[in-house]
């Protein structure tokens, strides 16, 4: 029937212009977000949040940055803001070792993983990993914002223990 042939046409011309159009919403990435851990802290210190000794006196839209010293021996080690894609997006840098992680809150509706990230739970929280080159990621989500967490020399499985940590309640999901 013609009607029928309008249909599978139209269907077509639907999906056609799906693959043709971009699927990028134009927002940041998570590697983007990663990326920020590699530039220098604009901010010299955070200091801890006096009245929960687990948090820093630091948040990104409104979530508050876990203070990763006490627990595991990451000391803060200064703060940057940037702005990616329109969103603000505010990073904590910490050291242990000589080594340096970058955790990072970025405003605004989730970001989603990158395709191929391997999914993982740990503590209840729903993880995601990849890797940028040598720079190992991690992101979920706390209070509905996207947190990266990144570091190059640092494992997998430790970025994972760090982003799923809940300091006994004290760390807002």
């Amino acid at each position: 029937s013609i009607a029928g042939g309008l249909a599978a046409a139209a269907a077509a011309a639907a999906l056609l212009a799906v693959l043709v159009l971009p699927t990028s919403s134009g927002g940041p990435s998570v590697v983007e977000a990663a990326q920020l851990s590699d530039r220098p802290a604009t901010q010299a210190s955070v200091p801890v949040d006096p009245s929960n000794p687990k948090l820093l006196a630091a948040s990104g839209d409104g979530v508050p940055f876990p203070n990763l010293e006490g627990e595991f021996d990451w000391r803060e080690a200064g703060a940057r803001s940037d702005e990616l894609d329109g969103r603000q997006a505010k990073t904590v840098l910490f050291e242990r070792g000589g080594k340096r992680i970058g955790y990072t809150i970025v405003s605004g509706k989730a970001i989603d993983p990158p395709d191929g990230a391997t999914k993982t739970e740990l503590n209840g929280v729903a993880l995601a990993s990849t890797t940028d080159g040598t720079k190992r990621i991690v992101t979920w989500l706390r209070g509905g914002r996207t947190c990266v967490m990144s570091g190059n020399g640092v494992s997998t499985a430790e970025l994972l223990e760090l982003a799923s940590w809940k300091g006994e309640g004290s760390v807002p999901f």
